[in-house]
């Protein structure tokens, strides 16, 4: 009988501070993870991308400084609020007529069609009208 040779070399790993033996297959899944993580931050510095975490101290944290594309500035609520304040004295100098053609089709939500049924006003000159009514109004803004 041939005596086969057992491979005598000893493997560690280190987990929380201490030297753990492992069999080589634990050994080298661990170290090519290891190795992949190493790669994915050395190609993130190459290409000059950082964490939010690096950014880190004592008195705030790196995510504060993200910017949330959701919200609206304290500026642009302003305007907002200052252009609807310009627009409802604006749409107060309409006429009556002007007045029930807006409200039907922006705040009633009603397609030109619709306010032709009711009203008895061809589409073609709702249309017509309303287009008139909107360079009035943006005029008026102004």
């Amino acid at each position: 009988m041939q005596n086969k040779r057992v491979d005598q070399t000893h493997y560690f790993i280190r987990v929380h501070g201490k030297l753990v033996p492992v069999n080589k297959a634990i050994y080298s899944e661990y170290y090519r993870m290891y190795r992949r993580e190493r790669y994915l931050e050395e190609r993130d510095i190459t290409h000059g991308k950082i964490l939010y975490s690096d950014l880190d101290n004592s008195d705030l944290l790196g995510e504060e400084l993200m910017f949330d594309t959701n919200t609206e500035s304290v500026e642009q609520i302003v305007i907002n609020k200052v252009m609807i304040e310009k627009l409802v004295e604006c749409l107060n100098l309409l006429c009556h007529a002007e007045r029930m053609l807006i409200d039907a089709l922006f705040y009633n939500g009603m397609t030109e069609r619709e306010y032709s049924a009711v009203s008895g006003i061809p589409q073609q000159t709702i249309n017509s009208q309303k287009a008139q009514l909107l360079e009035k109004l943006k005029k008026l803004v102004k």
